[in-house]
């Protein structure tokens, strides 16, 4: 049977995933939603800014909107140009990596060429390959920030590990949690090299955080691949997280050398996976 939550609109893939909340999917890249209230709306992260994101969101919303980016990396915020006119927020604790403006050519293409091996990626002829970005102004995302949407409640909270500016934005309204790349079914990436990374025993203490909200949560909405998923990703984590800090974990090599200088080791538990170097544990 057909779904009828799923739309297509120019070239993304657009789905009804809870109340009054779209996924937008990046080509397979970056998820990117779209959070609905009485007033006005939040766009959560922007993805690479490949296609017109822009576009998309003024068809799904007629009410203003804000930015909300879960952390500075650029495939969650290689579209915040498009939004320069309206309210960006971002932690500034991932300030030094969100400057993509300053990115050469030659840096631009090779995320754009990584793109293409991404499993499912369908956006071949929606990607300019010749896309260049233009810097933007954000106000520093912090803990405990509230926004109103009328009717719907955002909390945020940090939640560094796979960035120092990590957060996560909690919808008290719904219990639903907005996860960026701090819970995913893929594996946490935390290396020393790239990415603005803290450590593992910093990530633990964020999923100290997020286990006092595990009860509550309804339904997580990843930044990337399977969504939603279960609450128990927070509780694996969180178990997994501490393995490692204690020396516990299974350690297996991985080989990450296409963006890492480091040797890397990936532990699981359950569902959870962590890709981590030995500089990055503590």
């Amino acid at each position: 049977m057909d779904n009828l939550n799923i739309q297509y609109i120019n070239g993304f893939t657009v789905q009804l995933v809870g109340y009054k909340t779209w996924v937008i999917d990046e080509f397979a890249i970056t998820q990117c939603y779209i959070i609905e209230g009485e007033e006005k709306a939040a766009l959560i992260d922007t993805g690479m800014g490949q296609g017109n994101l822009r576009s998309v969101i003024d068809q799904l919303v007629q009410k203003p909107y804000i930015v909300i980016n879960t952390h500075g990396h650029i495939d969650h915020i290689g579209g915040n140009d498009e939004f320069r006119d309206h309210d960006i927020y971002l932690n500034a604790g991932d300030d030094s990596i969100a400057h993509i403006e300053n990115n050469t050519s030659e840096t631009n293409r090779r995320y754009f060429e990584k793109s293409f091996h991404e499993p499912g990626f369908y956006g071949q002829k929606y990607y300019n390959m010749n896309r260049s970005y233009q810097g933007f102004t954000y106000h520093d995302l912090r803990e405990g920030d509230t926004f109103d949407l009328g009717g719907r409640i955002l909390r945020v909270y940090q939640t560094p590990g796979h960035s120092k500016g990590s957060v996560v934005i909690w919808d008290e309204t719904n219990h639903y949690l907005y996860s960026g790349d701090t819970v995913v079914s893929t594996p946490i990436l935390i290396l020393s090299d790239i990415g603005n990374s803290a450590t593992v025993e910093v990530f633990h203490q964020s999923m100290n955080k997020l286990m006092k909200l595990r009860d509550q949560v309804e339904l997580i909405f990843p930044g990337h691949y399977i969504r939603p998923i279960e609450r128990e990703y927070i509780e694996d984590l969180w178990q997994l997280s501490d393995m490692i800090c204690r020396g516990t974990a299974g350690r297996f090599p991985v080989d990450l050398s296409h963006m890492t200088k480091d040797k890397t080791i990936i532990s699981k538990y359950r569902k959870a996976s962590i890709i981590y170097s030995n500089q990055c544990i503590r």
